[in-house]
Formats: C-alpha cells, structure tokens, sequence
C-alpha cells in the first residue's frame, strides 16, 4: 500500500468543475452559521426559562410573604382583641350573680355568633386577601369587646341600684 501511496503523488485524476471549491465552502459556511444559530437559539431559549422561573419564584415568594405578612396581621390582631376579651370577660365574671347570669349568658351568645362569623371571614380573607375582609375582622372583635362593655356597664347598674335600693330600704 505504502508503494502505491508513494507512486501516485497526485490522487486529482479528474478536474473539479469551475466555482466548486467556492460553492463548497460556502456550504460548510452555511452549516456552521445554522450550527451557531440553533445554539444561539438554545441559549436564548434557556435564558428565558431561567427568567421564567427566577420570575415565578418571586412571585411565589411575594405571595408567600404576603400571606405571611397577613396571617401575621390576623395573629396580631387576634392576639391584642383576645387579651381584652378575656380581661372583660375576667372582669364580668366577678360581679356576676344570679340576678345578672341572663345578661351574661345573652352577651356570651351573641359572642358565639360572632365568633362563627369572625371564623368565616378569616376563611374568606386567607383566599381572597381583601383588606376589606381584615377590617371587617377587626370590626367583628370590636363588636364582641363593645357587648361585653356594655353587659359590664349593664351589671354594673344593676348591682348600684341594688345597692341602692338597699341602702334605701335599712333607712
């Protein structure tokens, strides 16, 4: 083989036709041009796909801070309205007596119907995250906090007329 190799110095035995090699290159110019494209095609495609995910992991993000932000604000309110409820309720609970246990029993209904609302607009607020709901929230404690109040006040009046009345009676 090496023999043949070294007597045939020119392997050309036909000429190419004119503008061959210009044709062929051109084409192999072509190839790697739509080579580069599709890959420029490729890494734009990826770029945008990270874009959409960074995207939508902020934006998950943003609504998962949100929604903290306002179970936050809901645990706050909660929290603060409860503390006052409790302490009226403490503070009820040590004048009451049988002649004031209707008023009391009255006001701890009207607590429990509030308490069913206040339950739904927390439901309707972690799904629709309107402040209108979060108001109506706070609105429903201040309702709770004002019967207890006024049942305080009420008992209160009563137990001065009693004491009055009794006052009245021994003189």
């Amino acid at each position: 083989m090496k023999e043949l190799f070294n007597r045939q110095q020119n392997f050309d035995l036909y000429d190419l036709p004119q503008g061959h090699r210009e044709r062929f290159m051109a084409k192999l110019e072509n190839r790697e041009r739509e080579r580069r494209s599709f890959s420029n095609r490729i890494k734009w495609a990826v770029a945008a796909g990270l874009i959409l995910l960074l995207g939508l992991g902020a934006g998950f993000h943003f609504i998962n801070s949100s929604n903290r932000r306002s179970e936050d604000e809901i645990y706050r309110s909660e929290q603060y309205f409860s503390g006052i409820i409790r302490s009226e309720l403490n503070s009820i609970q040590k004048d009451r007596s049988p002649a004031t246990l209707h008023l009391f029993n009255d006001a701890l209904a009207h607590i429990e119907r509030l308490e069913i609302d206040y339950r739904k607009l927390v439901k309707d607020y972690r799904q629709n995250q309107d402040k209108r709901i979060l108001n109506a929230i706070i609105e429903n404690y201040q309702q709770r906090i004002d019967i207890l109040r006024n049942v305080k006040k009420q008992i209160h009046e009563l137990n001065r007329n009693k004491t009055s009345n009794h006052d009245e009676n021994r003189a």
